[in-house]
């Protein structure tokens, strides 16, 4: 997509440390995007700056001894604006997924 779209995303999120130990978190993040119209144009094909999506998730990290972080989240996105719902297979999911990171 580099050098194709040609349009600005902008994503807005607020966050809060719902759960904090020694161990571990649980983190809440929730958050909407704005497009202009040659972004909302190339993804969506409708030539119109807007608020595109909404989205809300929920983190669970594990730290690993200093070492690093193993992470678990779910959370749902939907999009905003029934023009360019239309132009997408589905206009709301539900996420998943984990990761890990390691410092050294």
């Amino acid at each position: 997509d580099i050098d194709a779209a040609n349009g600005t995303y902008a994503n807005f999120n607020v966050s809060r440390t719902l759960v904090s130990t020694p161990v571990g978190s649980l983190d809440f993040e929730s958050g909407v995007g704005w497009a202009d119209g040659n972004h909302n144009a190339f993804y969506f094909g409708a030539n119109k700056s807007a608020f595109v999506d909404f989205g809300a998730n929920l983190t669970y990290t594990l730290s690993l001894l200093g070492a690093g972080s193993v992470y678990a989240y779910g959370g749902y996105t939907s999009l905003l604006d029934n023009s360019l719902a239309a132009g997408s297979v589905r206009r709301s999911n539900v996420v998943i997924g984990a990761g890990f990171s390691l410092g050294f």
